[in-house]
């Protein structure tokens, strides 16, 4: 057991130590408590540097409004790191942070605080752009919660994490402007997207594809029964066997067949596509393109 013993002389009337007064307490509970603690701030630690994110945890000061610049708040060595800063550069307040914001995401993410600290929000989960040290901006996905309130219920402490979320938000603009290609290269080839989700017999449709089928913007409901609906009726038989031999047998496939439009016409399409399978070998998803190859065919329902 650990124990705290204090020992105090007792002194006669000449100054002599005549005896000793010994007081003795059992600390061993206490030093189970403060073990313990060491170890839990051990393995935060280790989980901050193991992390590749960045943490902060700020607290208001008395008499102050949380959104001062000099409001105090402890930014983990992994912010300035992923920022390129100095603890010089970029030490432990608000101003900090908020003076590399960017303008346009400075009203927003203010607002989200102030629902956090002054109108009783708990979480605070929202995404914008820090400047860094080379003069660029980079995106950031920050969460947070309020850990502490005074009597009158204003938070006084919140805490939380920043993700760099950089490479995810340049990944997403460029595949919003490949989709933007891509919607202007079929509309100039007249060529339309098809992509059938195999288990759940779902389809879906570029747009134009519609159009195909002599049908209005929206109006298709998006399943296979419906497109197979939409089929010739003399060549409905040989494209349902012709796309079942292809989904048990093959890696591709290619159907051709008649559709008739609403004004009696008849029109023939083309559609090529790549048959997905699982792990147990059954068909998924097939994806292709589809195509009108002779437009108005001459023929009449």
């Amino acid at each position: 057991k650990w124990w705290d013993v204090q020992v105090t002389s007792m002194l006669d009337t000449q100054g002599f130590s005549r005896r000793l007064l010994a007081i003795s307490r059992d600390m061993t509970a206490y030093k189970h408590v403060q073990e313990s603690l060491h170890a839990s701030e051990e393995r935060l630690e280790h989980v901050i540097r193991g992390s590749h994110d960045g943490f902060w945890d700020g607290h208001v000061l008395p008499g102050h409004p949380w959104h001062s610049p000099h409001t105090p708040v402890w930014w983990s060595p992994r912010v300035r790191e992923m920022l390129g800063y100095s603890e010089e550069e970029f030490p432990d307040t608000l101003d900090s942070w908020a003076s590399r914001l960017h303008p346009d995401d400075r009203e927003g993410v203010f607002r989200r605080l102030q629902a956090c600290m002054e109108e009783g929000a708990s979480h605070y989960d929202v995404e914008y752009r820090l400047l860094n040290k080379q003069q660029e901006y980079q995106w950031f996905h920050a969460r947070a919660e309020v850990v502490q309130r005074d009597a009158q219920g204003r938070a006084v402490r919140m805490a939380g994490a920043l993700q760099d979320i950089t490479d995810r938000k340049q990944t997403e603009a460029n595949l919003i402007l490949s989709e933007e290609r891509l919607r202007m290269a079929l509309a100039a080839s007249d060529l339309g997207i098809w992509d059938w989700d195999v288990p759940s017999n779902r389809l879906y449709w570029s747009d134009g594809v519609e159009a195909l089928f002599g049908l209005a913007p929206g109006s298709f409901s998006g399943t296979y029964p419906a497109y197979i609906g939409l089929i010739y009726l003399l060549d409905r038989g040989s494209t349902l066997t012709r796309i079942e031999l292809s989904l048990r047998d093959h890696t591709s496939i290619t159907v051709r067949h008649r559709v008739v439009w609403p004004d009696g016409t008849i029109h023939w399409l083309e559609w090529t596509g790549r048959i997905y399978r699982g792990t147990d070998g059954v068909a998924t998803r097939v994806l292709g393109i589809i195509h009108d190859t002779k437009g108005h065919s001459g023929e009449s329902t």
